[in-house]
């Protein structure tokens, strides 16, 4: 019998040939084909696995990028808040120790200056400064944005 790979002369019932140390028959064949498929198989799985692990990680970047953005964006309000914050409480304090530093006379001035048109405020002031503080805060209730009570509240403060 010869082989039929190497086509040397081997034994009757051979299953593998001496020579090229192949094996005979259907077996044979399918062992040496299990190789290049089992190399093909490990590719393509290696090559699938890759392909998901980039996936992977490039959703957790984008994730740990939204949260870093998100992060600075709070970081930001809360710094605008605290600067804002701040801001009101410098000048707030500002104007209370500008008021602090002046005497009797300039804040009578002042007052007089500032109402000027409301004559019974300023009266009110100087005969009764309790009822003048309740004046004033429900004038400001009524409209936060009313400058002439702030300024009596701020005068009177001062006293």
């Amino acid at each position: 019998m010869k082989c039929p790979y190497c086509r040397e002369e081997i034994a009757d019932g051979a299953k593998k040939c001496k020579v090229c140390d192949e094996f005979l028959g259907f077996g044979g064949r399918l062992k040496r084909m299990t190789g290049p498929v089992t190399s093909i198989i490990a590719a393509i799985v290696s090559i699938v696995s890759l392909t998901f692990g980039y996936i992977q990680l490039r959703g957790k970047n984008q994730a740990v990028q939204e949260r870093d953005v998100a992060e600075k964006r709070q970081e930001a309000a809360v710094a605008e808040k605290d600067s804002v914050a701040t801001a009101g409480r410098t000048t707030a304090a500002a104007a209370e120790q500008a008021l602090a530093q002046l005497d009797r006379v300039t804040l009578t001035r002042i007052a007089r200056a500032t109402f000027q048109e409301d004559s019974s405020a300023t009266a009110l002031m100087s005969s009764d400064p309790g009822r003048a503080r309740a004046e004033f805060v429900r004038r400001l209730e009524a409209d936060p944005s009313d400058v002439k009570a702030r300024t009596g509240l701020l005068l009177l403060d001062a006293r």
